[in-house]
């Protein structure tokens, strides 16, 4: 952890940079595990679903007649999903924030409705 600190290191960013879960999915797919009992990952958002399907399509691990092999090697994820989570953040302050717009505006035009007795009536105080 020091040495992490050190460089400014993240385990997520070092975790996606490194590939480290899709080299699991492969040393999975190709079969160099005898037997697994205990399969912990970092970062399961990056291949988390590819690790899991490879696993659950081992030879053994469920009444399938297609497995290992014969089943197709699960696509995985190598780029940054940085610019999705960012774009539906922007997105969601958009929307909040022509929310509070538009109720402002309908207030400030004396329109009812806009929830106060439903507030009112579960003991609430509007502000």
């Amino acid at each position: 952890a020091a040495t992490g600190l050190a460089h400014l290191s993240s385990l997520l960013e070092d975790n996606r940079r490194s590939h480290v879960n899709a080299e699991m999915v492969d040393m999975i797919w190709d079969g160099e595990f005898d037997q697994i009992s205990l399969f912990a990952i970092d970062n399961v958002h990056l291949n988390g679903n590819a690790i899991l399907s490879v696993l659950r399509n081992t030879c053994g691990q469920s009444d399938n007649e297609a497995c290992g092999k014969d089943v197709s090697k699960p696509k995985m994820t190598y780029g940054s999903i940085g610019a999705c989570s960012l774009a539906t953040a922007i997105v969601s302050i958009l929307v909040w924030r022509g929310t509070v717009e538009w109720r402002k505006r309908m207030q400030d035009r004396g329109v009812a409705g806009l929830g106060e007795d439903l507030i009112e009536g579960c003991g609430g105080v509007m502000t």
